[in-house]
C-alpha cells in the first residue's frame, strides 16, 4: 500500500456525486486505505464524512442498512486506532444490532464478525466479563456456519484465537489453552491447503 493508492482512492471518492451510496462507500474503503498507512485521524474523518453521507440517504433499505453496519464496524476499528476504545463502543454495538436486525435471528457469518469486533474493543475499554460473552458468540457463530461452508474455517480460526485472549485475560489460562490450541489445528489444516496465504496466522496462533 501506498500513498499513491490512498491519493487516487481521494480523487475517485470526490468525482462520484456527493452524498451518493456510492461516494460513501468509496470512503469507507479510502479510510481502510488511511488505516493502513498509518493515517489514524484521515481515516476517522472519512469514516465519518461516510457515515453521515449513509444516514441521510432518503431511506435505509437493507443494503444501505448493510452498509451503515459495516462502515461502523469501521468508524469502531478507527476510533480504536487512535485509542479511544470507549468511544468505539458505540459504533461497535449499533453494527451488531443491525446486522443482528437484518439477519432475524439467523447465526450469520456477519453478526460474527460485528460480535468479534465489539468483543476486542470491549476488552480494551476494560469490560472483560462482556468482551468474553461476545467473543464466545462470535466462535459459535462461526461454528455453524462453518457446517454450512468450510470456507468459513480462517474466520472460525480468527475468531477462536481471539477468544483465547478474551479467556487468558478472565484467569481462565486452561480453557484458553484448549481453544489456540483448536485454532492452531484449523490453521494447520488451512496452510497444508495454502501455505502461503496462511502461514502467517499459523504463527501468530502458535505464538499465543
Amino acid at each position: 500500500m501506498t500513498w499513491g493508492d490512498a491519493a487516487a482512492t481521494e480523487g475517485l471518492a470526490a468525482t462520484l456525486p456527493a452524498g451518493s451510496r456510492a461516494q460513501a462507500r468509496e470512503l469507507s474503503e479510502l479510510s481502510n486505505r488511511y488505516a493502513e498507512e498509518g493515517r489514524w485521524q484521515e481515516g476517522l474523518a472519512a469514516t465519518e464524512q461516510a457515515e453521515t453521507i449513509l444516514r441521510g440517504l432518503p431511506a435505509l433499505c437493507r443494503e444501505h442498512r448493510e452498509d451503515l453496519a459495516a462502515l461502523l464496524t469501521h468508524l469502531s476499528n478507527r476510533l480504536g486506532d487512535l485509542a479511544r476504545p470507549v468511544d468505539a463502543l458505540g459504533p461497535a454495538r449499533e453494527a451488531v444490532l443491525i446486522f443482528r436486525e437484518l439477519a432475524d435471528g439467523e447465526p450469520t457469518p456477519d453478526v460474527a464478525l460485528s460480535l468479534n469486533n465489539l468483543s476486542i474493543w470491549l476488552s480494551e475499554a476494560g469490560r472483560r466479563a462482556e468482551a468474553l460473552i461476545a467473543a464466545h458468540e462470535a466462535t459459535e457463530i462461526y461454528r455453524f456456519c462453518v457446517t454450512r461452508d468450510r470456507r468459513y474455517r480462517p474466520q472460525l480460526a480468527a475468531a477462536l484465537n481471539n477468544l483465547s485472549y478474551r479467556l487468558a485475560e478472565s484467569a481462565l489460562p486452561v480453557r484458553a489453552e484448549q481453544v489456540i490450541a483448536e485454532a492452531v489445528g484449523v490453521r494447520r489444516d488451512l496452510v497444508r491447503m495454502s501455505p502461503r496465504q496462511h502461514a502467517a496466522d499459523l504463527a501468530s496462533s502458535l505464538n499465543n
